[in-house]
């Protein structure tokens, strides 16, 4: 099987004559040499007989010049009306490839004066092909091919006189913007076998053969693509996972990778040690497991310092037994910013440690641990005031309604850490036996995300604002046999803040936690006090707080008047703890943190608070059973407690204000 797959790779045309399923859509964009007869389109064709192929070369076309005095030979000038076109003819499908062999002409002495334009050009054209409106040519892989060489006879020529010079300079200045962009690349000014003085009769203008071993490595990356479209079946398995609620619960999507490749980071070039290498070869990895339509990327035994991971859809991280992914201290390595949040508010900052953007079926698995380097991060839990007149603009920015992609808070003054694991606006998702150990900021967020299942997890995170987990206007999720040992929350669930919530108006709901330990943190659940797009439907059931933990409350609602959103439906039941520093239940609806000094309130917001359950309830020592705080224009509604059996109370069992229709059970 192995030489049959090295022979269709050295022999495309054999791959395309055998299987009459594989159809790729390639669209081909040249000068003059994809014009003729037998020109490199023609070859395309003949060796992919198949493919659906739009070509729209033409002679004396450029990247980016007026040529000729012709302004429609100016790639950059009709890319617009050529990639309409280009969609017209595709129509419902998707082109798989387009090709770029442009820069002969460009090459031109009358042009010599503006060769630093060529790159520029260059760049911008597939900024355009990326950028297009056109989703049947946004999802194309480009590939870039240098232009040849010249022969004597065109080099000679007052023309093209120096041109092999700038064609040389244009090959290597290509590369660079192809690996830039994530195009692929090929060198024709260094083709094997290619012979402009044999092969051309006018040392510009490729014959037939010539035009072939052009395209010979185009159509090699082509058939790999082919390959993969034939072997690729639906890789990653999506499993129903039934969970038991008091209400209405979905059941969840879960991604099993069982059937998929594994694909062992050292294969990729990792080397201990060596950040670079590692991080590299971590996204080669991932990238190639993407394309495969599914694979797990394989962290082996030791130590691996690496920079930011990105996912991408269909891709496991599997952490081998006694395999650590060390993330790096520098800020640096979690450039460019993207797409993030900081307590509730949309912005771009500094990449989370692992970050997961519009993906689905995704997965972190195994025995080992990822751990963050904390040796910047904690000097950046303080809060001076420069950082907090930034946090300030972005609450402001938020409140006008300032697009998301002007919210740039990567500056020497923000200092807004970034969460460890961040899932946004991803589905399918599976944690599954890890160990986390530091987190800069939130160690899990999962992010206008759904269907998630978090299970037998451990998370050790004792830094400034370090939940275990924080599920924001998230849904369908499942947090089940964890361990938790917290600086913060065990888990703190969230929607938003402010504009935000309301902006995005997606509730966090359907939220199932079971069978969870807790060693230390603020509370076992917490909600809020981000929720201004409201949370519904959460069932905490048979956890338990370990004797001597530091806790402050089993289950604490808390919000202000300017979040707004909702609260209802919360379930908690067969809990235990130890001695808990404060209460069973806490409710409170005037926790504003810093923002209470920080910012104004613009518009006052309440939040709606009913229906909230406890029952079969055992702790050891507290100040008090429940205290609720409610509003008085807007009091908290339906609160039963039933079965709650404590220690010793020191203050009033039950402190209330601003409730309607509670009640004990005993």
């Amino acid at each position: 099987m192995k030489y049959f797959l090295t022979a269709l790779l050295l022999f495309p045309s054999m791959l395309f004559a055998q299987s009459s399923t594989t159809a790729l859509n390639i669209f081909t964009l040249g000068d003059s040499n994809g014009t003729f007869p037998e020109s490199w389109p023609k070859q395309i064709q003949w060796a992919i007989p198949n493919a659906k192929l739009f070509n729209i070369s033409r002679s004396g076309r450029t990247i980016g010049f007026v040529n000729n005095g012709d302004s429609s030979l100016n790639s950059l000038q009709v890319i617009d009306e050529n990639l309409k076109k280009a969609s017209g003819f595709i129509k419902e499908q998707a082109f798989d490839f387009i090709v770029l062999e442009l820069g002969t002409n460009d090459a031109k002495a009358v042009f010599a004066a503006r060769q630093n334009e060529v790159a520029i050009n260059l760049q911008r054209l597939i900024q355009k092909i990326k950028g297009s409106r056109h989703a049947n040519i946004r999802k194309a892989k480009i590939i870039v091919i240098a232009p040849p060489p010249f022969g004597s006879m065109t080099e000679a020529s007052e023309k093209y006189k120096g041109g092999n010079k700038r064609v040389a300079d244009m090959s290597e200045a290509f590369a660079k913007i192809a690996l830039r962009n994530g195009c692929l690349f090929v060198n024709g000014y260094k083709t094997p076998g290619l012979n402009m003085e044999t092969m051309s009769d006018d040392g510009i203008h490729l014959d037939g053969p010539a035009s072939r071993k052009l395209i010979e490595p185009v159509v090699r990356l082509m058939s790999k693509k082919a390959l993969l479209i034939e072997q690729k079946k639906q890789r990653v398995v999506i499993t129903r996972l039934n969970v038991k609620a008091p209400f209405a619960m979905p059941a969840i999507q879960v991604p099993d990778f069982s059937k998929c490749d594994q694909l062992l980071i050292t294969d990729f070039g990792a080397v201990q040690g060596d950040k670079e290498k590692i991080s590299l070869a971590i996204a080669t990895a991932i990238e190639t497991a993407n394309a495969a339509g599914g694979g797990v990327v394989v962290i082996p035994a030791g130590e691996w310092l690496t920079k930011t991971i990105h996912f991408k859809s269909n891709v496991a991280l599997h952490l081998d037994k006694d395999a650590v992914l060390l993330f790096s201290e520098d800020p640096n390595d979690y450039l460019p910013a993207v797409r993030s949040s900081w307590e509730g508010i949309e912005c771009y900052n500094y990449s989370p440690l692992i970050y997961a953007l519009g993906c689905h079926n995704i997965a972190i698995t195994g025995e080992g641990e990822i751990k963050a380097k904390m040796d910047v991060w904690e000097k950046w839990f303080a809060r001076p005031s420069a950082h907090m007149a930034s946090i300030k603009r972005l609450y402001n920015w938020a409140w006008k309604y300032v697009p998301v992609k002007e919210r740039d808070m990567v500056n020497d003054t923000s200092h807004l850490r970034p969460q460890f694991i961040q899932f946004n606006r991803s589905e399918n998702i599976l944690l599954e036996g890890i160990t986390i150990t530091n987190s800069p900021f939130w160690t899990i967020h999962s992010y206008l995300s759904k269907n998630v299942v978090i299970r037998n997890v451990k998370v050790y995170a004792h830094g400034h604002n370090n939940d275990g987990v924080d599920p924001e206007m998230t849904q369908n999720m499942l947090i089940e046999n964890c361990i938790f040992d917290q600086g913060d929350d065990a888990i703190a669930i969230k929607s938003g803040r402010n504009p935000e919530g309301w902006r995005l108006k997606t509730p966090s709901k359907n939220i199932v936690i079971r069978n969870c330990t807790v060693k230390n943190g603020h509370q076992l659940v917490a909600i809020g006090s981000e929720l201004s797009g409201g949370i519904e439907n959460v069932f905490a059931d048979s956890c338990t707080v370990i004797d001597g933990a530091k806790l402050n409350h089993l289950l604490f609602i808390k919000t202000n008047e300017r979040m707004g959103g909702y609260v209802k439906n919360i379930y908690a039941s067969n809990l235990s703890a130890g001695k808990i520093d404060l209460g069973v239940l806490g409710i409170e609806t005037d926790v504003l943190y810093q923002w209470k000094t920080l910012v104004p309130t613009y518009e006052k917001r309440l939040t709606p608070i009913r229906n909230v359950y406890l029952s079969n309830i055992t702790v050891k020592d507290v100040k008090f059973v429940s205290r609720i705080l409610g509003q008085k224009e807007l009091p908290v509604e339906n609160v039963s407690l039933k079965k709650i059996t404590t220690g010793i109370i020191e203050n009033k069992k039950h402190i209330h204000e601003n409730v309607l229709n509670f009640k004990t059970v005993e």
